[in-house]
């Protein structure tokens, strides 16, 4: 992968099936990403006209709970590496599921926001 993490993004989103819409704007470029039950975006790092929930970060989750970015189950930071972005895709598909909804749904989480870390 090269070093946009941010385009990086986009194209493995895609790759995996996911609709991808960037939109550029005088403060920067973001991202809206969806696919079924799934709805999150993300924003370059150095977007100062973006919410500080997806500048440098991708905040997801299930279609039918989103309200707003700060409420996202998942809230990461944009990924750098494989291992990264396939944890990413692992979490957006579980929030897709009907039990994913439900916890989504109930705020029954604790906020996804580091990467697993090796054991």
């Amino acid at each position: 992968m090269s070093k946009d993490n941010f385009q990086d993004l986009v194209t493995f989103l895609k790759v995996n099936g996911y609709y991808v819409k960037i939109v550029t704007w005088h403060g920067g470029t973001s991202a809206n990403v969806s696919k079924n039950d799934i709805y999150g975006a993300f924003a370059r790092e150095d977007n100062d006209e973006c919410s500080t929930y997806i500048t440098g970060k991708i905040a997801i989750d299930n279609k039918k709970c989103f309200d707003k970015f700060s409420k996202c189950p998942i809230n990461l930071p944009i990924p750098t590496n494989d291992k990264q972005r396939k944890f990413l895709l692992e979490k957006m598909k579980f929030f897709a599921t009907k039990e994913g909804y439900k916890i989504s749904n109930y705020y029954d989480y604790d906020t996804i926001n580091v990467y697993e870390r090796r054991k």
